[in-house]
């Protein structure tokens, strides 16, 4: 059984066929084993990064976070961008931008260069993820939905367990100079054959009425969520920081307001209202202390192995 639009047509890809499931999650799995792995061999090889580079502590936070910032601020407009204008395109484009971004990053020379693949590399999974979950939805009912996303999200664990293992197989490998730039290189096959089979099996644009953009609550959910993220770190002094949180606050509530007020002549970017669903707001809730838990411990805990125990990666 295949899901149908809301004209009752099927979701096709740029042949024409209808754009067929299983395939369609499989591609989605590589694209969170791909997410899970950059993050994963990243932890692994970043003593190296620091050591190779002269990363400051600084640098260093930057250099996780900046994916964590870029990819965070593009998945909700990215999702709505292919409702707008077809999932294919903007699928395609963020795995290249990705691909093109983790070969930037594999011949880095200094932290900056780096930091910046990293934001390209967290924007270009991004744009890709959001067509994922997108194209699933439209896929499958809301009962067929379980094992599909269960599998998607299966794929980041599994990169979680391999990664610790390949990062430092390649550490050991390539040495302190080139076993780190390997870890980004590993990106780039994978990411070509990703493009390849989005080009073939996403969805193209929909030949229906199309929803206008919401450019304004598109720009005030991302700068706010990025005014906020940027008062980590020790970069700024402490005038600076607490001038950007109340101004990231300041955004985030006026993206509110804003969102409400669309709502009236259009399709917010994001539906507020969602959160008068007990089961919303609770599994946002918990899904956002997990997450951060998560990967806070999964950081800290190789920093201790690491730089706290001595133990090396070869």
């Amino acid at each position: 059984m295949t899901a149908e639009n809301h004209n009752g047509e099927l979701p096709r890809t740029g042949s024409g066929r209808p754009v067929p499931r299983g395939p369609v999650v499989v591609v989605g799995v590589l694209v969170a084993f791909i997410i899970g792995l950059n993050i994963a061999l990243l932890v692994i090889v970043l003593p190296t990064i620091r050591s190779t580079l002269g990363l400051d502590s600084s640098s260093q936070q930057w250099l996780i976070s900046a994916f964590y910032l870029a990819f965070g601020l593009v998945l909700v407009p990215a999702g709505r961008f292919g409702d707008v204008r077809g999932r294919r395109a903007i699928f395609v484009t963020g795995v290249t931008a990705f691909v093109v971004a983790s070969g930037v990053a594999a011949f880095a020379s200094h932290g900056a260069w780096l930091i910046g693949a990293r934001l390209v590399q967290g924007v270009g999974v991004g744009l890709a993820f959001a067509q994922v979950f997108g194209t699933i939805q439209r896929l499958y009912s809301a009962r067929e939905r379980g094992l599909p996303f269960g599998a998607v999200i299966a794929g980041v664990s599994v990169a979680r367990v391999s990664g610790p293992v390949l990062g430092g197989g390649l550490v050991a490998l390539g040495g302190a100079e080139w076993g780190w730039r390997w870890s980004f290189l590993v990106n780039v096959p994978v990411g070509i054959v990703v493009a390849f089979l989005g080009w073939r099996l996403f969805p193209v644009a929909e030949r229906v009425a199309r929803p206008r953009m919401d450019v304004t609550g598109a720009v005030l959910l991302m700068v706010g969520l990025g005014l906020v993220w940027l008062t980590q770190g020790e970069q700024w002094p402490g005038w600076v920081r607490w001038t950007l949180l109340p101004a990231g606050l300041v955004l985030l509530v006026g993206s509110v307001f804003w969102e409400y007020r669309y709502t009236r002549r259009g399709e917010p970017m994001f539906t507020i209202r969602l959160f008068r669903f007990r089961s919303f707001a609770a599994g946002m809730v918990i899904a956002t202390f997990y997450t951060a838990g998560y990967d806070g411990i999964y950081y800290l805990m190789s920093e201790y192995l690491q730089q706290g125990s001595g133990i090396t990666n070869w």
